[in-house]
């Protein structure tokens, strides 16, 4: 239920990212609830406030590069490295895929 008001000079909710968000607790509420045989239980609520704060931004976040591909290794390799065996050893022992 995010708005975005034209006075602020916001013309699309897309446009809007949140930069400040908090819980608070409210006041519990109380009711009661009645059960067979003339009890009586309490039926509690734990209700909160939530506070958004949006601002319109136009500047444009460009995105991460993408991490270079890890090599892969087979299970052989990691065996053998784990072991102590050095790893151009244990690479020129498996054969190429």
């Amino acid at each position: 239920q995010l708005a975005c008001p034209l006075d602020l000079g916001c013309h699309s909710v897309s446009k809007l990212t949140i930069n400040h968000i908090q819980v608070n607790q409210a006041p519990k509420g109380r009711r009661r609830t009645y059960r067979a045989h003339g009890r009586i239980n309490a039926f509690m609520s734990n209700p909160c406030h939530i506070e958004l704060f949006a601002e319109a931004r136009e500047v444009n976040i460009a995105k991460a590069a993408a991490p270079a591909e890890a090599q892969k290794r087979s299970v052989r390799v990691l065996r053998r490295l784990v072991n102590g065996a050095s790893a151009t050893k244990a690479v020129a022992a498996v054969p190429a895929q």
